[in-house]
């Protein structure tokens, strides 16, 4: 499976959304309601996916979905998609 279609999913059931709405722009917070809890959450959802870790500067860095998979695939051994 595809990094942006697990991530697709994670964000998904998460966040209680259709992950077909999400695209590279989809902004986490004034889209899909992210706040700053809902983040921090999220964050460690994502590091127990994906087996990375997501700094605080990086995690409150990121603003959209785009900017979530980089961060993301960045952090995953080359190779890996």
């Amino acid at each position: 499976m595809l990094i942006a279609d697990r991530l697709a999913g994670l964000l998904a059931a998460h966040l209680e959304i259709d992950p077909v709405a999400l695209r590279g722009g989809t902004r986490l917070g004034s889209d899909l309601g992210v706040d700053s809890l809902a983040a921090i959450e999220l964050g460690m959802a994502v590091e127990d996916e994906f087996d990375i870790s997501l700094p605080d500067d990086v995690l409150g860095g990121l603003t959209t979905y785009a900017d979530l998979l980089a961060a993301v695939a960045g952090r995953l051994p080359a190779g890996v998609r």
